[in-house]
Protein backbone atom coordinates (compact mmCIF):
# COMPACT_ATOMS: atom_id res chain seq x y z
CA UNK A 1 0.00 0.00 0.00
CA UNK A 2 1.44 3.69 -0.71
CA UNK A 3 2.26 6.22 1.45
CA UNK A 4 -0.66 7.92 -0.28
CA UNK A 5 -3.22 5.25 0.44
CA UNK A 6 -2.18 5.31 3.85
CA UNK A 7 -2.87 8.81 4.22
CA UNK A 8 -5.92 9.39 2.57
CA UNK A 9 -7.34 6.26 5.31
CA UNK A 10 -5.68 8.32 8.42
CA UNK A 11 -7.82 10.98 7.32
CA UNK A 12 -10.76 8.83 6.05
CA UNK A 13 -11.03 7.95 10.26
CA UNK A 14 -12.25 11.27 11.06
CA UNK A 15 -14.33 11.55 7.74
CA UNK A 16 -16.17 8.14 8.53
CA UNK A 17 -17.30 9.00 12.49
CA UNK A 18 -18.34 12.10 11.58
CA UNK A 19 -20.40 11.57 8.52
CA UNK A 20 -21.48 7.70 9.09
CA UNK A 21 -23.96 9.39 12.04
CA UNK A 22 -25.22 11.55 9.90
CA UNK A 23 -26.73 9.75 7.62
CA UNK A 24 -26.09 11.87 4.41
CA UNK A 25 -24.27 11.90 1.24
CA UNK A 26 -20.89 12.31 1.83
CA UNK A 27 -20.84 13.74 -1.56
CA UNK A 28 -24.15 15.91 -2.54
CA UNK A 29 -25.49 16.03 1.24
CA UNK A 30 -28.85 14.38 0.55
CA UNK A 31 -30.20 12.48 3.40
CA UNK A 32 -30.47 8.68 2.69
CA UNK A 33 -32.70 5.82 4.14
CA UNK A 34 -31.18 2.79 5.06
CA UNK A 35 -32.86 1.15 1.79
CA UNK A 36 -31.47 4.17 -0.33
CA UNK A 37 -27.58 4.14 0.94
CA UNK A 38 -24.72 2.77 -0.78
CA UNK A 39 -21.42 2.49 0.46
CA UNK A 40 -18.26 3.94 -1.24
CA UNK A 41 -14.93 3.49 -1.18
CA UNK A 42 -13.00 6.49 -0.71
CA UNK A 43 -9.86 4.84 -2.65
CA UNK A 44 -11.54 2.59 -4.83
CA UNK A 45 -10.57 -0.90 -5.04
CA UNK A 46 -9.69 -0.83 -8.21
CA UNK A 47 -6.50 1.08 -7.15
CA UNK A 48 -6.24 -1.15 -4.73
CA UNK A 49 -7.71 0.78 -2.01
CA UNK A 50 -8.44 -1.52 1.41
CA UNK A 51 -11.91 -3.43 2.03
CA UNK A 52 -11.81 -1.19 5.68
CA UNK A 53 -14.48 0.57 7.24
CA UNK A 54 -12.64 3.84 6.96
CA UNK A 55 -12.35 3.50 3.79
CA UNK A 56 -16.47 3.32 3.07
CA UNK A 57 -18.59 6.35 3.41
CA UNK A 58 -22.11 7.15 2.81
CA UNK A 59 -23.10 7.95 -0.94
CA UNK A 60 -26.55 8.26 -2.85
CA UNK A 61 -26.67 5.86 -5.61
CA UNK A 62 -26.23 8.38 -8.20
CA UNK A 63 -23.12 9.56 -6.46
CA UNK A 64 -21.84 6.44 -6.32
CA UNK A 65 -22.36 5.18 -9.73
CA UNK A 66 -21.10 8.57 -11.11
CA UNK A 67 -17.65 8.44 -8.76
CA UNK A 68 -17.43 4.93 -9.67
CA UNK A 69 -13.58 3.81 -10.22
CA UNK A 70 -12.38 7.46 -9.66
CA UNK A 71 -10.94 8.71 -6.15
CA UNK A 72 -12.74 11.75 -4.00
CA UNK A 73 -10.27 14.51 -6.05
CA UNK A 74 -10.49 12.77 -9.45
CA UNK A 75 -14.44 12.83 -8.97
CA UNK A 76 -14.16 16.45 -8.58
CA UNK A 77 -11.95 17.51 -11.31
CA UNK A 78 -13.77 15.25 -13.85
CA UNK A 79 -17.24 16.56 -12.01
CA UNK A 80 -16.58 19.98 -11.60
CA UNK A 81 -13.91 20.92 -14.00
CA UNK A 82 -11.62 21.80 -11.43
CA UNK A 83 -13.61 24.39 -9.35
CA UNK A 84 -12.82 24.29 -5.86
CA UNK A 85 -16.00 22.89 -4.63
CA UNK A 86 -16.12 21.08 -1.09
CA UNK A 87 -18.16 18.18 -0.56
CA UNK A 88 -20.87 18.17 1.96
CA UNK A 89 -18.70 15.51 4.18
CA UNK A 90 -15.63 18.20 3.85
CA UNK A 91 -17.70 21.10 5.13
CA UNK A 92 -18.48 19.04 7.79
CA UNK A 93 -14.75 17.58 8.65
CA UNK A 94 -13.83 21.44 8.18
CA UNK A 95 -16.63 22.45 10.41
CA UNK A 96 -15.44 20.13 13.03
CA UNK A 97 -11.74 20.80 12.40
CA UNK A 98 -12.63 24.57 13.39
CA UNK A 99 -14.75 23.85 16.64
CA UNK A 100 -11.70 21.83 17.94
CA UNK A 101 -9.36 24.74 17.51
CA UNK A 102 -11.56 26.86 19.49
CA UNK A 103 -11.84 24.23 21.95
CA UNK A 104 -8.01 24.43 22.33
CA UNK A 105 -7.44 27.54 22.08
CA UNK A 106 -9.89 28.08 25.23
CA UNK A 107 -8.17 25.18 26.75
CA UNK A 108 -4.70 26.67 26.63
CA UNK A 109 -6.08 30.10 27.78
CA UNK A 110 -7.52 28.60 30.96
CA UNK A 111 -4.33 26.52 31.58
CA UNK A 112 -2.23 29.87 30.89
CA UNK A 113 -4.57 31.57 33.31
CA UNK A 114 -5.18 28.70 36.20
CA UNK A 115 -1.53 29.21 37.24
CA UNK A 116 -1.59 32.79 37.55
CA UNK A 117 -4.55 32.54 39.17
CA UNK A 118 -2.78 30.06 41.67
CA UNK A 119 -0.36 32.05 42.06
CA UNK A 120 -2.59 35.02 43.32
CA UNK A 121 -4.48 33.01 45.61
CA UNK A 122 -1.15 31.93 47.15
CA UNK A 123 0.35 35.17 47.56
CA UNK A 124 -2.51 37.08 49.31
Amino acid sequence: MTVLVKRAIRQLCVLYRLIDKRQHCFYCGVPTKPSDRTRDHAVPLAQNGPTHRHNSLNACAPCNHAKGGHTIEEFRAARYAGKPVEFYGETIVRQWRDQQRVKCRIANREADAKPWAANQGGNA
